[in-house]
């Protein structure tokens, strides 16, 4: 989620708004990983020390008695920046036509997901203060509701048939072993998920960004530090540079450059841990 905030009046030229908006996005999708957003908050004003999960638990057990799940939690940050599929919030005093006009066509085209907020200031005679936030805009399709089922896979299959060849290469490679090794495969918007009968996350392949991440956090979250890393280092020497020790992706090009070896080292061994941790 990605917030700008307007503490005056609107400015006077909404593009640079949406540019602004828009530059944050693509820096924190193609110069960070969790680790960095993680110290980036931490560094904030005001800051924390404890870890970014933490921090989390402690303000959602506010407004949500659900058990918080901190594994589940990464993987959702990991995944956002690694699709850039941010949601983009844009927080003022008033929003004019033209701003209403910009946030519509971004919103229903492109369909970015953009949200606009008005704020009332009031304060009383004795010195109270208070901030009233109401949403002045959404998109129609997230006010209709969550797409179904249909929709992710037709949305999906439009971003295979976009992406590189090697991607779909990949994926046809991995729908072969998925089918061969007892994984489900789930279609959700923007990636073609890969997960052991008995469920948790594994493989999940962005057509977009062409990038196949592996699931390395629940081999630690099962204390098998040692698994993780072994895959991690694989990793690295395919990609030719260091990846995150949770959530690590690597591009389709640098697998499918050796499928046979990538198979045999790589992707049949890890689905095989992957699924006896998930029993």
């Amino acid at each position: 989620m990605i917030i700008e905030f307007k503490r005056g009046t609107e400015s006077a030229d909404v593009r640079k708004v949406v540019a602004q908006m828009l530059d944050y996005g693509s820096s924190i999708w193609s110069r960070t990983d969790y680790a960095g957003i993680e110290r980036a908050c931490q560094k904030g004003r005001p800051g924390f020390k404890e870890s970014l999960a933490d921090r989390a638990e402690k303000h959602l057990s506010l407004v949500d008695e659900r058990p918080f799940d901190a594994t589940r939690f990464a993987r959702g940050v990991e995944e956002s920046i690694d699709s850039g599929e941010f949601v983009f919030i844009y927080v003022g005093r008033t929003m004019g036509e033209r701003t209403r006009r910009v946030m519509s066509y971004l919103a229903e085209g492109p369909r970015l997901s953009l949200l606009g907020i008005e704020v009332d200031y009031f304060r009383s005679p004795l010195g109270m203060e208070m901030l009233a936030p109401r949403v002045a805009f959404s998109p129609s399709w997230v006010s209709a509701g969550i797409a179904s089922v249909a929709e992710n896979v037709a949305l999906l299959a439009e971003q295979f048939a976009l992406a590189r060849p090697v991607v779909r290469e990949l994926r046809d490679g991995l729908d072969v072993l998925a089918a061969e090794y007892g994984y489900r495969i789930l279609d959700s918007k923007h990636h073609r998920k890969y997960q052991p009968a008995s469920g948790g996350s594994a493989l999940n392949l962005n057509p977009s960004s062409g990038r196949l991440q592996f699931g390395l956090a629940p081999f630690r979250s099962a204390g098998d530090d040692v698994q993780a890393d072994e895959f991690a280092e694989i990793l690295e020497e395919i990609s030719g540079s260091p990846v995150p020790r949770d959530w690590p992706s690597i591009d389709a090009a640098a697998l499918m450059l050796d499928w046979a070896s990538t198979m045999e080292l790589l992707v049949i061994p890890y689905l095989i841990a992957r699924r006896a941790s998930a029993v």
